[in-house]
């Protein structure tokens, strides 16, 4: 018998939710494209947006031990960016996200 992996396609109470602030040399450097690439390996909703002082704003959504490595991704940055600061906090939100998106102005 082969067992496959389940995907989630619901919200479930194991879930997390956390915002998730970036500063740091982190736009213009492919930083939010790197976020929606580890979210997806690592099965986080939500999404990901520039913030007007040059930080990035991410609210995620994940198993709890996923969401750890996406922080620490986060922490740790893409080639390109210098990431100073990650301010992090939990959230609840009202309506589970479907996906992870890079939000635009």
């Amino acid at each position: 018998m082969i067992l496959k992996k389940k995907k989630l396609t619901h919200y479930s109470n194991q879930n997390e939710c956390v915002e998730i602030i970036v500063s740091g040399s982190v736009q213009g450097v492919y930083f939010r494209k790197f976020t929606k690439e580890i979210a997806s390996k690592l099965e986080i909703k939500g999404w990901v947006k520039n913030l007007e002082n040059g930080s990035v704003l991410i609210n995620a959504c994940g198993e709890k031990q996923n969401l750890e490595l996406f922080i620490q991704k986060c922490k740790e940055g893409n080639l390109w960016s210098k990431v100073t600061e990650v301010n992090v906090r939990p959230i609840t939100i009202s309506k589970p996200f479907k996906s992870y998106e890079i939000v635009r102005k």
